[in-house]
């Protein structure tokens, strides 16, 4: 009977309530990170530059150029300025999309808009540390 009544009164002190409802908020905020129910919480801001890749399935340039794409994209995420976007040229359901922003109708093709209405093609080799250095340039 003598430790029930120790763990009531440890219960019940406000020291270690407060402290387990301060750990209860963290764990809450960490595990809504972890989902991603909380990213503009995590990255501060909303984009203000998009950088899209038009591209067509049947397009034997574009595979190689989709592991680069790739690795760029989970850069491009974890910073949160830069919005990436992929655009299948192929799909007649972006066909008006691809001829009115894709300005030399190629593709693969690497275009950047800045929140200004600026935009910029990609030209280089197609590598993911040359794609980077493009998203991330000032114009």
């Amino acid at each position: 009977m003598e430790a029930y009544g120790k763990v009531v009164k440890f219960v019940n002190d406000d020291r270690w309530r407060s402290a387990f409802i301060v750990l209860a908020i963290i764990f809450l905020i960490h595990y809504l990170m972890m989902e991603g129910m909380l990213e503009s919480f995590s990255q501060g801001s909303d984009p203000t530059v998009d950088i899209t890749l038009y591209y067509k399935d049947d397009c034997p340039s574009c595979p190689p150029v989709f592991y680069h794409w790739a690795k760029l994209v989970s850069n491009l995420r974890a910073d949160g300025r830069i919005l990436p976007r992929a655009v299948d040229c192929g799909d007649p359901i972006n066909a008006a999309e691809c001829a009115r922003q894709n300005p030399n109708g190629l593709v693969p093709t690497l275009v950047k808009r800045q929140i200004s209405g600026r935009s910029h093609v990609f030209s280089g080799n197609h590598h993911h540390a040359n794609y980077y250095d493009f998203a991330n340039r000032d114009y």
